[in-house]
């Protein structure tokens, strides 16, 4: 009877421990003081600065806003005396390390559907993939700032 009990202790100890093994496990990926320029009427282009920081090694493959046809993830460099943007695929996010995106990386939006306004606030959604291949998704309230803010 005794071992009987012990069995079915280390058995569900065993099946509960391959149910936690099989979850996914999730990262927690923070943004601040994110904000976009305000832009004026004509340009089909603006621009989005924030700040990340995941818990987990992770990287922001994507970005997407109704405010524009497109949303790019850039890179800006210096070649010489010019200044070059290029789009990039991902920016990596090493866990608990904090990358600035309002430098040398940003987010794009291409093909404006309408100025971009200060005191406005725009929607923007992240995609944060995991080494496992799980995808969080983070959705931000952006707020628009004078074209004079740096």
């Amino acid at each position: 009877m005794k071992n009987q009990t012990i069995r079915k202790t280390l058995s569900s100890l065993l099946f509960s421990s391959a149910i936690l093994l099989t979850q996914p496990v999730l990262a927690k990926t923070t943004v601040s003081d994110a904000w976009a320029r305000a832009t004026v009427t004509g340009q089909n282009m603006g621009g989005a600065y924030m700040t990340l920081k995941s818990d987990r090694e992770a990287r922001l493959i994507g970005a997407s806003s109704p405010v524009s046809e497109e949303v790019q993830l850039h890179t800006m460099t210096m070649e010489g005396q010019q200044m070059v943007m290029q789009q990039v695929r991902a920016i990596e996010l090493p866990a608990n390390t904090t990358v600035a995106l309002t430098g040398q990386y940003h987010l794009m939006f291409m093909g404006l559907k309408a100025p971009l306004k200060e005191g406005t606030v725009i929607p923007v959604t992240l995609k944060v993939k995991l080494p496992s291949g799980y995808v969080e998704t983070i959705l931000l309230q952006v707020p628009v700032k004078a074209l004079s803010t740096r």
